[in-house]
């Protein structure tokens, strides 16, 4: 494991400063409410970032390529999470797939041969005081703010993970692909148990999951797909599923508890989302066995069975999970592939609130489309999404930010200068002296951070 690379004064007293208010013991009270610290956010997979987007005159602030993990990049994963101070991005490449900088870019440490090339495929964790979970396909492990190991677990199942989420009760879970649902003692890695949803007992094959759950107390909501044998049921059979978990049940068996099931068809191309009981996801197919028709479902948990509220047709199929607008009125946004329109929808009933025409606003040669998580930075009364937007023809790319009050460009920053410099990830906002920077990785460029110029 690498050392630190670079060490900052003032940023580790500011993580010591918030880890003193905290229980050493992990928790979800662990997560800071702002930065986006895990996978879209927080459990509840909202999107939303909590702290302020860059205003005035926004570039690139710093680029990071020099590592063979950051050239190798994040693929299609989410890329990097953060607690406001710092941020850490997984990668791609044969070591040094996780990489924590600082509000400059100075690399603070990396996990060295600690996760293989797999570990792109989940966003880590990012504690308050600067501790990061992250995990590949034969592990999770927990680093503390130095980059030095508090514990790792083998993950002797199989399966790779789709991003760790944690509950309330401070259970860590891994939904795979390929394996089962692990849920670990966050506090010091012990494995409580892991679950295989199946049909029946008789079921030859799995429900497995390329999407990170979403999490409501101590109960999780997993979209996910039959296989058998590695192949996908031949009738699209898909499961939203709400599975209970309970660390101080006597027997494993009893730790992950399947609640209820909601019957679809699948893929999901979007991880769920929760507004109060309301879990929201999409499907390829309005059920199994059914012409392929992409559709946004809402379903209310009503404790031990779900109740569909409504169901919506799309464009196409979904490209990024869905986010919470924070505005009193609600509602998520959402788009299609290949669509350049952003759409909110209402949450109770699915009708179109809005819609943006990510093309038109960025008045650009080509036609643009959106490409990444939709990150919502700003105030709950003015909130502003930060989004990818490329072109088809070209393949010119920009970062940018749009009010979502006024429909207004606020920014736009090129990042077309290397060949894949797309992201398909989230973006979180590091602070300092109250100027933010957003922070992302790209499919095989390295990390970017774009801000406010300064002048000096």
């Amino acid at each position: 494991m690498h050392g630190q690379l670079a060490v900052h004064f003032s940023l580790y007293l500011c993580l010591a400063l918030i880890a003193a208010h905290h229980s050493t013991r992990a928790s979800a009270a662990l997560l800071p409410e702002q930065g986006c610290p895990m996978a879209h956010c927080d459990p509840q997979l909202s999107d939303l970032v909590h702290l302020p987007a860059p205003t005035g005159e926004v570039s690139e602030i710093w680029h990071r390529n020099d590592l063979p993990s950051e050239r190798a990049g994040s693929r299609q994963g989410l890329g990097c999470s953060g607690n406001g101070v710092i941020v850490a991005c997984t990668y791609s490449g044969m070591s040094d797939n996780l990489v924590v900088y600082d509000y400059d870019g100075n690399r603070l440490w990396s996990s060295g041969e600690a996760l293989n090339a797999n570990a792109y495929t989940s966003a880590p964790l990012v504690y308050a005081n600067g501790d990061v979970v992250a995990c590949d396909n034969t592990r999770v492990i927990r680093f503390d703010n130095a980059g030095q190991l508090v514990w790792s677990a083998s993950l002797q199942a199989g399966g790779v993970p789709i991003s760790p989420v944690i509950t309330e009760s401070g259970v860590l879970i891994l939904a795979t692909f390929g394996g089962p649902i692990y849920a670990l003692d966050s506090s010091d890695g012990t494995m409580l148990g892991h679950l295989y949803v199946r049909k029946d007992q008789n079921d030859p094959g799995f429900f497995e999951t390329l999407n990170t759950p979403a999490v409501r107390g101590n109960r999780l909501y997993v979209s996910t797909q039959h296989q058998v044998d590695g192949i996908p049921d031949s009738d699209n059979l898909a499961w939203l599923v709400a599975i209970d978990v309970d660390p101080a049940a006597p027997t494993v068996d009893d730790r992950l508890k399947v609640a209820w099931h909601y019957e679809f068809g699948g893929q999901s191309g979007a991880s769920p989302l929760i507004i109060g009981r309301t879990i929201y996801f999409d499907g390829d197919r309005p059920a199994p066995g059914t012409e392929k028709a992409p559709h946004i479902f809402a379903v209310s948990d009503n404790g031990t069975s779900p109740v569909e509220l409504w169901r919506k047709r799309a464009l196409s199929k979904m490209n990024a999970s869905f986010a919470r607008d924070p505005r009193p009125a609600g509602g998520f946004w959402t788009y299609s592939l290949l669509s350049p329109w952003l759409i909110r929808l209402h949450q109770l009933s699915g009708r179109v609130m809005q819609a943006i025409d990510v093309d038109n606003l960025l008045g650009e040669e080509g036609r643009h489309i959106p490409r990444s998580a939709m990150t919502i930075a700003g105030t709950d009364a003015e909130p502003v999404m930060i989004i990818l937007a490329t072109a088809l023809n070209s393949g010119a790319t920009y970062v940018i930010a749009v009010n979502l009050m006024s429909h207004a460009l606020v920014w736009k920053v090129e990042v077309t200068d290397i060949a894949w410099a797309f992201t398909a990830g989230q973006f979180p906002i590091v602070m300092q002296n109250g100027v933010p920077r957003v922070v992302f990785t790209t499919f095989n460029a390295g990390a970017r951070a774009i801000g406010t110029v300064i002048p000096k």
